[in-house]
C-alpha cells in the first residue's frame, strides 16, 4: 500500500524479492501495477523505497516502464540494498536517485538457472548475453554515461559482481545525493 509523503507526493516500496516467489516475500508487477494505478490523478512525484536483493530481470523491466510511463516525477530512496534488477529499475526509471548511509547498489550480469540438454543450455547462455546487451547494460550505461562494454568490463573486473556503496555511487553517476536517515 503507498503512503501519502507529501502534498501530491506518494511512496511505493521495493522491500521484497522482485517477481512472483513460492520461497519468499515478494513485490509482484500486478500488485505493483495496480499501487501505481491507485495514486490519485494530481500526483506529481512518486518516491520508490528499495531494499531488494533483485529478482525476476523481466518483472523488473516491467516495474520500470509502468513507472517511466507515469506522469509524475520518480525519485528513488535506496534505504539499504538494491542489488541486481532493483538496482537496474533506477537506472531505467529514475529522475533523481538518493542512497542512504550504509546502502549500497550491487549490479552483475543476469544469471539463471536453467534445465535441460546442450541445445537448451546453449540457448539459456544466449538468452542471458541479450539480455545483458540489450536491457541492463544499456540501463547502466546510459545513468552512467558509458559504453555498455564499458558497464561489462568493470563487472568482469569485479570478479562478476560490482558493489557500490552511497559515495561511490554519487562520485560516478549512479546516484544524485546521499542521505543520513533521521
Amino acid at each position: 500500500i503507498f503512503n501519502q509523503s507529501g502534498e501530491n507526493e506518494f511512496t511505493l516500496y521495493i522491500y521484497d524479492v522482485i517477481g512472483e516467489s513460492l520461497w519468499f516475500d515478494s513485490v509482484s508487477v500486478s500488485a505493483f501495477r495496480d499501487e501505481l494505478a491507485a495514486l490519485p490523478e494530481a500526483t506529481d512525484t512518486i518516491v520508490v523505497r528499495v531494499n531488494s536483493e533483485g529478482g525476476d530481470v523481466f518483472d523488473g523491466v516491467t516495474i520500470a516502464n509502468l513507472l517511466k510511463d507515469h506522469p509524475a516525477a520518480v525519485n528513488f530512496r535506496i534505504d539499504g540494498l538494491a542489488a541486481s534488477i532493483a538496482s537496474v529499475i533506477p537506472a531505467i526509471a529514475a529522475d533523481e536517485v538518493h542512497m542512504g548511509a550504509g546502502a549500497f547498489q550491487m549490479i552483475h550480469e543476469p544469471w539463471t538457472l536453467a534445465v535441460g540438454d546442450a541445445t537448451e543450455l546453449r540457448k539459456s547462455a544466449d538468452l542471458l548475453d541479450q539480455v545483458s546487451t540489450s536491457t541492463i547494460g544499456p540501463a547502466y550505461a546510459k545513468r552512467l554515461d558509458w559504453s555498455v562494454e564499458d558497464v561489462r568490463d568493470k563487472i568482469k573486473a569485479e570478479d562478476g559482481e560490482w558493489w557500490v556503496d552511497a559515495t561511490e555511487a554519487v562520485e560516478i553517476g549512479l546516484a544524485d545525493s546521499t542521505f543520513e536517515s533521521s
